[in-house]
């Protein structure tokens, strides 16, 4: 009798470590960029800022938190907090989608929006595994009103160094405003990234941002350094 109460409690071991081993495993992500300028859908935020986050996903479900500290609030720049969550699907071997909230807040009283210091904004992202990898975002911004609609394409390139990335992006966006002007905003990034190692990597970047409205600065070019990991 023991040697069988033995063998079901070794049976019932085996089985579960082999559906723990099948089943999706917690990953977490972790990245601290530098910036010149903070610049958000071609508009402005900030002059440089460090931008540290940290993200989990666990099989499709991703939680993450991503911040900006502006290192100058004197001149009305706003720190920033980003509080979001997504959850992935594949729609065919080419499209996959997530579908997603993010909460911003701004802690600080100069960006406070109709009494509050957040927004909530749902948005929904496709992307296409296929020459230059295009993607498409849509977003509603639920405290401002707004609706955003960007689409983009990138490129990587290996360079002749090992674990040497030059990775390339262009994009377009469309910001319909409730209470305010529309306005297109475009974009280039460009980085060369260097694996460190299986789980870290390093990269310089120079981006460019615009926007077509009148009121605002643009023609933005942006300096980063950035170092991530992943455990």
């Amino acid at each position: 009798m023991k040697k069988i109460a033995l063998s079901l409690i070794a049976a019932a071991s085996a089985a579960f470590s082999t559906a723990s081993a099948q089943g999706p495993e917690l990953e977490v992500s972790t990245s601290v960029d530098y910036v010149t300028e903070y610049v958000f859908r071609g508009v402005e935020l900030a002059d440089a800022a460090v931008q540290p986050g940290v993200g989990l996903a666990y099989g499709d479900v991703n939680f993450g938190v991503w911040s900006s500290f502006a290192s100058n609030n004197d001149d009305g720049s706003d720190n920033e907090f980003d509080l979001y969550g997504s959850y992935s699907v594949a729609l065919s071997d080419l499209v996959s989608a997530d579908l997603g909230w993010t909460l911003y807040y701004y802690p600080n009283t100069s960006s406070q929006i109709d009494g509050n210091d957040y927004t909530n904004e749902p948005f929904a992202s496709f992307s296409f595994d296929t020459i230059l990898s295009p993607s498409l975002m849509v977003a509603y911004d639920l405290d401002l009103e707004n609706i955003t609609v960007e689409g983009g394409i990138g490129y990587s390139l290996d360079l002749p160094y090992a674990n040497t990335t030059l990775d390339l992006g262009l994009y377009l966006g469309d910001v319909e405003v409730d209470s305010g002007s529309d306005y297109i905003y475009y974009g280039l990034d460009s980085s060369v990234n260097y694996q460190m190692s299986a789980n870290g990597s390093i990269g310089v970047g120079l981006s460019y941002a615009s926007n077509d409205l009148d009121d605002t600065a643009d023609n933005n070019l942006i300096g980063s350094v950035s170092v991530s990991a992943s455990f």
